[in-house]
């Protein structure tokens, strides 16, 4: 809650003269009525005198707490109003300066914005001089543009039209040479399973039949490993071949660099009889098997250096990277005319017999391959 606010000096001044003039009229009532009453007596003279004085006390204390303050009220108020008046007047001029000196500036601005207009009306003048004159050399130069390209599709016409005739006679020619090619590597072919032929037929006729003494000797000297109790050529402390074997990207093929031997990494998917063997190194050279022609049995040397001392995780006494399902192959070589030589990997061992086996056939005389064989 809010306190009451504090009267100040002239409330208070003001209640004190109410209440002065309240007690003399309170007096002049109170003299009215003895007047009224007695109005000739000493005791009316003496209220009369009385109340005489209380009225120009009365006027006194009226001029004193109420006329002269509001004079003096009053002329401060004068005093204010005139120095308010000064103040406004100073300020107003102040201002009319203040505004005078914006007009000023903003005419000085506006003399300056308008010399910038009448630089820049001039500046695109010249730019609409130096467009127009663009303009035209643009003209001339698409003009000149259309013509050279006019010119190279006339151009290009003709050289594509040249060209389909060329490619045309390229493609009879090209043709031609590929029947040609065709033909030439057929004789190519020809010739070389012809060649070696003649070296197998030619080899046959000249050598003997390898007795059981000549298998013993040549696996003793080759050191050539070959199990088989009671075989009278087997050749236990034979350490076999350190192969360094090389299969081909596609698997079709191994290399062995220790003896320069191509061998087929399979080879043919049933048994045969020796007979069956020779028609099928026939086939592998008929139509170039791994794209190498003069394919053969091997010899029972060769095919003893396949042997390994010791078996492979598949129980066969060969190297791993040759597929295990040919597990005994036919040799060239024969022990009489009934019996050839054939090399069992089941066992690590060579035997000859007449029954049949697997073929896989063998390139001798061959280059290493090339790293990314």
């Amino acid at each position: 809650m809010a306190s009451p606010k504090k009267p100040s000096r002239e409330d208070l001044e003001k209640l004190k003269l109410q209440a002065e003039i309240d007690k003399i009229l309170a007096e002049k009532q109170l003299a009215e009525r003895q007047i009224n009453e007695v109005w000739y007596s000493g005791r009316s003279l003496r209220v009369i005198a009385s109340t005489a004085i209380t009225a120009v006390t009365i006027a006194a204390l009226f001029y004193t707490y109420l006329v002269r303050p509001i004079s003096t009220y009053e002329d401060r108020l004068a005093s204010i109003k005139a120095t308010v008046a000064e103040a406004g007047l100073d300020s107003l001029a102040i201002a009319r300066r203040q505004l005078a000196a914006t007009v000023d500036s903003l005419a000085a601005q506006n003399a300056l914005s308008q010399a910038r207009l009448d630089s820049l009306r001039i500046v695109e003048t010249g730019l609409k001089t130096d467009n127009t004159r663009q303009a035209a050399r643009i003209a001339v130069i698409t003009a000149r543009l259309d013509s050279i390209e006019i010119e190279r599709e006339d151009e290009l016409d003709s050289a594509i039209k040249a060209l389909a005739s060329e490619r045309a006679k390229s493609q009879t020619n090209q043709k031609r040479v590929q029947e040609l090619a065709a033909q030439v590597s057929a004789l190519q072919r020809d010739i070389k399973q012809a060649a070696a032929e003649k070296r197998e037929i030619k080899r046959i006729a000249m050598s003997p039949d390898l007795s059981e003494e000549a298998v013993a000797k040549m696996l003793k000297e080759n050191s050539l490993f070959c199990r088989g109790n009671g075989l009278a050529w087997a050749n236990l402390d034979g350490e076999g071949v350190k192969n360094r074997y090389r299969q081909r990207a596609d698997g079709r093929v191994v290399f062995d660099a220790t003896t320069g031997l191509l061998w087929q990494r399979s080879g043919s998917e049933r048994i045969g009889s020796h007979d069956d063997a020779k028609w099928y190194v026939e086939g592998l050279n008929r139509y170039p098997f791994a794209d190498y022609s003069g394919w053969r049995l091997p010899t029972l040397q060769e095919a003893m250096s396949l042997v390994e001392s010791s078996p492979n995780q598949t129980d066969l006494y060969i190297d791993g990277i040759f597929s295990n399902q040919q597990k005994w192959i036919w040799t060239a070589d024969m022990l009489d005319s009934q019996k050839a030589w054939h090399v069992n990997f089941v066992g690590g061992l060579c035997i000859a017999h007449s029954g049949g086996s697997y073929v896989r056939a063998v390139i001798a005389g061959l280059k290493p391959p090339p790293p990314n064989w």
